[in-house]
């Protein structure tokens, strides 16, 4: 029995439906995809709202077409910039009167960071652990191993809580229902692409996701299972294009091509600078590298002192020598893209992209770790709590409980019924 489910990604440029079934040889199977342009989001409003609903429409009916199925349910990504970031450290004594220490401790630490949250109208999605110690030692993402032998006195985590303004939830409930389609849950897109694109092994030294959009990028820190910072920059790849377009007297589709064709890695000591050319009411305009390079070299600037102050407000949350992955539309499909940030930030960068039969390239990153995060929760949700790992591999494990915290509390993604099941 497969159970079908359907995911929506708001990108600063496009929305994005995908409808997907769960997996014989993978975790889930996309059935249907829809991706249509829209005007996007800028700090935290809808730039055309009034075109909002009918270009969500728009994304629902390709994928449903395609997929040759109606839905009635959907999961709902959040936008960058209406998500926040809250973290919380706590200690409890370990519950057992032996001393044992169980998978309920950790949950138990979990609800004691939750009741030191301040009460807000924010409504939290997600919650999961960045790390635990026993007894003042080693901070782990598995305390219960080579715990079976050991008194255990005490148990202390820090947790992260992701949150969003309680009047997005509101208002995509609202347009959702307009639409006879009910929202299942919200999934953070930065959340799902650390935990589907960076290793768990990798994760525990703390690592960074840039995800580059059109309009703006988003910075993260991932520890463990948890986000422990977050940062939007009012910077993105089609501000390079409009420079481009700007400067160069150019239409914002010629600026876009040249872009594309630009590389950050070339050799300036070569004999000869490429030539990067544009055709516009029949005529051929033509511009050397050096020109096409301080065209769009205001926005670069931006874009690199953006990161540079994000990656210091984070302090010591970002290890020395972490990875910082690389994503979006934006500029991670530009040549030698990686290689520049890294010389800039002096941090090892690596591009990652979404693959699937359907989707595939650096601007369906997100929607496809959103399906893999609804999917690995619909996994996890069939099997017993005794066949559970202590550590699930996906880090979703919250998703399959209710939080309680002091913020409003959104039932999440993964949550029960999750899916509609299919015969």
């Amino acid at each position: 029995m497969k159970t079908t489910a359907a995911v929506i990604d708001f990108g600063t440029s496009k929305i994005v439906t995908a409808i997907a079934d769960t997996g014989t040889f993978s975790r889930f199977d996309i059935r249907g995809t829809g991706t249509v342009p829209y005007a996007g989001y800028q700090d935290g409003e809808w730039i055309e709202p009034i075109e909002l609903k009918n270009r969500i429409k728009d994304s629902i009916t390709a994928a449903e077409y395609e997929a040759h199925v109606n839905i009635k349910e959907i999961f709902v990504s959040v936008p960058a910039d209406r998500l926040h970031v809250k973290l919380a450290d706590a200690e409890i004594d370990v519950s057992s009167e032996d001393g044992k220490l169980s998978e309920q401790d950790m949950d138990l630490v979990e609800d004691a960071c939750a009741d030191l949250l301040e009460k807000t109208s924010q409504v939290i999605i997600h919650r999961s652990p960045a790390w635990f110690s026993v007894d003042g030692g080693k901070k782990t993402m598995t305390p219960l191993k080579n715990m079976n032998l050991k008194r255990a006195g005490m148990i202390r985590g820090l947790t992260s809580f992701i949150t969003v303004d309680a009047a997005y939830v509101k208002e995509m409930r609202e347009l959702f229902a307009s639409l006879n389609i009910e929202v299942r849950g919200f999934v953070s897109s930065a959340m799902s692409d650390a935990l589907m694109y960076i290793d768990p092994t990798e994760r525990d030294k703390t690592q960074a996701f840039v995800d580059v959009g059109y309009l703006n990028t988003e910075f993260s820190v991932v520890e463990g299972d948890a986000l422990v910072f977050h940062k939007v920059l009012p910077v993105g790849g089609g501000l390079i294009t409009a420079d481009i377009a700007e400067n160069l007297g150019l239409s914002m589709e010629s600026a876009e091509k040249i872009k594309r064709e630009f590389s950050f890695s070339y050799d300036d000591l070569a004999d000869k600078l490429p030539q990067y050319d544009a055709f516009e009411d029949g005529l051929r305009y033509s511009f050397d590298y050096v020109t096409v390079a301080n065209a769009m070299d205001q926005t670069c600037v931006e874009l690199i002192d953006g990161l540079s102050q994000a990656i210091e407000e984070a302090g010591t949350a970002l290890a020395s020598k972490a990875v910082i992955y690389l994503t979006g539309g934006g500029i991670a499909g530009m040549k030698g893209a990686s290689n520049w940030l890294a010389e800039q930030l002096d941090y090892e960068v690596k591009t990652v992209r979404g693959q699937s039969s359907k989707l595939s390239g650096y601007g369906f990153t997100s929607v496809l770790s959103e399906l893999d995060s609804v999917f690995g929760a619909i996994e996890q949700k069939t099997q017993t709590e005794q066949s559970l790992p202590g550590r699930l591999v996906s880090g979703m494990k919250s998703f399959l409980r209710k939080d309680h915290g002091p913020a409003e509390t959104e039932e999440p993604a993964g949550s029960d019924e999750a899916g509609e099941d299919k015969n």
